[in-house]
């Protein structure tokens, strides 16, 4: 079951008693950290009607004087007493425990079902809270540990590509754009320089986002991506279908908003359709489907009647 907290309050009061992971704090203690360091008057009242709240958004159908299940009130203070699997950091810490010792597929299989469910950052709400920050830095420094085991696992299955968006991915996911950016440029730059187009062409195809934005947010780094698309593709070795269709997409879908590409488009879709390759196909489609601007600069009916 999941419930939608509105008040920030609310969803304060049971981040806290889950950072402290069933341990109990102290009213005043809790007071504290709600209202950094200056509770006001009423602090402690306030408490106890948040936590009369949130049991009633816990336990809608407790019956009156019967004793909480979920928070629970202990000593002077309070406690959220919870099972491992009801809070995802919790299951992403089980997880990463299984997956040590395990063969590099089933290490690979647990961290990719564990990191899939990560969004965004720990605490993200509360973030540079005193409360939260530790917290916050120790699951940050867990989950890029996951991402490298899961690395790791795929290198060891001979999977380097898979490994290395494996991480480009993860980056992504977990905002930081800008690594992302620059390690996949680094790996392509790498791939190139190796005079393997194939390869070239899995490591410029194997990781992109998705083009639901008109323009590129990056047109630098993205004509980089082109420029090495373009180099492969011209490339006296015979690529195969599936690679000439990555490479033509992922032109198509890094020039979105700044030139004409639905030539490379609609062969990448051709291709994909050809190859069976859903996943494939599903990429060649949204480059297809992104806006093409031409070249040329667009005039206003407006100016060009004005100039006439």
């Amino acid at each position: 079951m999941q419930l939608e907290l509105s008040k920030r309050r609310h969803r304060e009061v049971i981040a806290i008693l889950v950072a402290l992971r069933g341990r109990a704090i102290p009213t005043a203690d809790l007071a504290e950290e709600l209202w950094d360091g200056m509770p006001p008057n009423g602090a402690v009242g306030a408490i106890r009607t948040f936590v009369g709240e949130l049991r009633h958004i816990l336990e809608p159908h407790r019956t009156p004087r019967t004793p909480p299940s979920h928070l629970v009130t202990v000593g002077d203070g309070y406690a959220l007493p919870l099972d491992d699997d009801a809070v995802d950091a919790w299951r992403f810490e089980t997880a990463m425990a299984g997956a040590v010792g395990a063969a590099p597929d089933d290490a690979d299989s647990r961290l990719s079902a564990a990191l899939a469910e990560w969004h965004g950052s720990p605490y993200q709400e509360f973030a540079g809270l005193p409360w939260a920050v530790p917290e916050a830095s120790r699951l940050s420094a867990l989950r890029q540990t996951a991402v490298e085991r899961c690395a790791a696992a795929r290198l060891a299955d001979a999977r380097p590509i898979e490994a290395a968006n494996a991480v480009l991915g993860s980056l992504a996911v977990a905002g930081d754009l800008e690594t992302a950016r620059q390690q996949r440029l680094a790996a392509i730059e790498a791939a190139a320089g190796l005079n393997d187009p194939e390869l070239a062409a899995r490591v410029i195809g194997g990781y992109d986002v998705p083009g639901m934005w008109t323009r590129t947010d990056d047109p630098a780094a993205s004509t980089a991506v082109v420029a090495a698309a373009e180099d492969a593709l011209a490339s006296p070795v015979q690529l195969s279908d599936r690679n000439r269709a990555r490479l033509l997409a992922t032109i198509a879908m890094k020039s979105r908003g700044t030139g004409s590409r639905r030539a490379e488009a609609a062969e990448a879709v051709a291709l994909a359709r050809n190859a069976g390759d859903s996943h494939l196909l599903y990429f060649a489609l949204s480059a297809a489907s992104c806006r093409h601007s031409p070249a040329q600069v667009w005039q206003s009916p407006a100016k060009t009647l004005a100039g006439s």
